[in-house]
């Protein structure tokens, strides 16, 4: 009788912080953020090689949990939580937390704030910038494969666009420079040193020495071979994968080491774990949270050689008409494993079963970003 006594008061303390939860962060789409755009401003929109496309805003907003730390299980008191600016990375620490007892509260908390598991793919609606802090090792034995299915999904994809945005503004950066410099317009030295940086994050000049100033002289060549290598990755292409090599979240990779795109580590670099038998001394990559393994990922294809083929392919799509098709783009990953082709198709098949290509038009929501930590058991 008391097992189900605290299993009762467990649910009904669960119910009232969701109530809570979503009567303080209420937004345009329900139980939703309040959260404004600095100054108001919606996302601008820029040429980029003639096309349209949006720029995502800094994010900013409220949180109102003052007092109510303990009723919603919230890991951080009220504070102004906000979207770094361009050319930052922001730290999942730095977010407001909200702790979940399991898989099956956190798709209660999804459904809450109007992502479940039947309209997660709707691009009216968008994404809530909502991120997992980590893949409890609960995930792999809890719900049914397909409830197990759409949960991964529905965490995953938020991880996935906010990567995008990152390179999405290092790309903006990148463009307002070329734009400045082919009229004679002279930049300051911050967006030099950004540049700079950006530049040897993707393997097109060395890094510096630690401690020393960094604003390098980049060559035409070397913003031609950025402007190829700093860009987004197709959201179907990048969730299929990280359905495929994780088996939605079950492998070991997933659920030890928070390693959702079957990454190792050699002395080279990361590789895809179907090509570690070509090199020596490798050893799986543990992600401090599912967020650095999806920034390693697209890292990964924007700069590895063996994807140079995935980036020409990329930037043929952006000077025709700039859109994205995941499907597509998917034929040319072939060197993501030894099994070549077959590799590429099978991905397609996943893309194609799951309807995955209705997300690569999706962006997040201008809400403000939480971390839900899932408990491990």
């Amino acid at each position: 009788m008391s097992k189900i006594l605290a299993a009762s008061l467990v649910a009904v303390v669960f119910s009232a912080a969701l109530f809570i939860y979503s009567t303080l962060y209420t937004g345009p789409y329900g139980a939703t953020a309040i959260a404004t755009t600095p100054n108001g401003a919606r996302p601008q929109e820029v040429s980029r090689q003639g096309s349209a496309i949006p720029v995502p805003p800094a994010r900013a907003g409220t949180l109102r949990a003052s007092g109510l730390v303990q009723p919603i299980r919230l890991t951080q008191p009220a504070t102004t939580v906000s979207m770094p600016a361009q050319g930052h990375r922001y730290d999942l620490h730095d977010v407001v937390g909200l702790d979940v007892g399991s898989l099956n509260e956190l798709q209660t908390f999804y459904d809450t704030i109007n992502f479940d598991a039947h309209h997660w793919r709707d691009s009216n609606a968008g994404v809530p910038p909502v991120f997992v802090s980590e893949i409890p090792e609960s995930w792999s034995n809890a719900l049914d494969a397909t409830s197990k299915k759409n949960l991964f999904f529905r965490a995953i994809l938020p991880l996935i666009l906010v990567v995008n945005e990152e390179v999405t503004t290092d790309r903006h950066l990148l463009l307002t420079y070329m734009e400045d410099r082919s009229v004679g317009r002279p930049s300051s030295p911050e967006t030099l040193a950004r540049l700079g940086g950006i530049a040897a994050t993707y393997g097109v000049i060395e890094a510096p020495d630690k401690g020393k100033a960094f604003t390098p002289e980049l060559s035409s060549a070397d913003l031609k071979e950025l402007f190829l290598r700093v860009d987004a990755v197709p959201v179907s292409m990048a969730l299929g994968q990280a359905a495929y090599e994780s088996g939605y979240a079950t492998s070991r990779l997933a659920t030890g080491e928070n390693g959702l795109f079957g990454q190792w580590r050699d002395g080279d670099g990361l590789r895809p774990r179907g090509r570690r038998a070509a090199f020596s001394g490798n050893e799986n990559t543990r992600y401090a949270t599912p967020l650095a393994s999806t920034r390693a990922y697209i890292l990964n294809l924007n700069t590895d050689d063996a994807y140079l083929e995935f980036r020409e392919e990329r930037a043929v799509m952006r000077q025709a008409d700039g859109r994205l098709d995941g499907y597509r783009l998917a034929e040319a990953l072939g060197m993501y494993s030894d099994s070549g082709l077959t590799y590429a198709n099978t991905l397609r098949a996943i893309i194609a079963e799951n309807e995955l290509t209705k997300v690569d038009d999706i962006s997040l929501r201008d809400e403000v970003p939480v971390r839900v930590e899932i408990a491990s058991n």
